[in-house]
């Protein structure tokens, strides 16, 4: 794990964000961790998760999850997110096929 993943998650403990009504903002975590970007915030908590940290994340805020409901709205909200990538997935390589199958290389 990453040196800034593990302050990730010591922030998170040390500003009690342990259950989503205390979620603490990505761009606040961005600013306290010394990082250019929420987006940045957001690698990191997917580092942790891969780990086994329960970190939860809801309306641009990240927190630990205390309840097992929190976890599974978490979980939700991920597959969602991939049902919805899995829609634009489909559909661009459809518009692929369509465009090189009919007109072969475009260079």
């Amino acid at each position: 794990m990453s040196p800034n993943a593990i302050s990730l998650l010591d922030l998170l403990h040390l500003m009690c964000a342990h259950g989503q009504h205390k979620a603490v903002y990505g761009a606040k975590l961005a600013r306290d961790l010394g990082l250019t970007n929420e987006k940045s915030v957001q690698v990191l908590a997917t580092e942790l998760r891969r780990e086994g940290y329960l970190v939860g994340a809801h309306d641009g805020g990240f927190f630990l999850c205390i309840t097992e409901d929190e976890a599974q709205t978490y979980l939700e909200s991920l597959k969602a997110r991939i049902a919805g990538a899995q829609i634009t997935i489909s559909a661009f390589s459809e518009s692929m096929k369509r465009r090189w199958d009919s007109q072969g290389s475009l260079f």
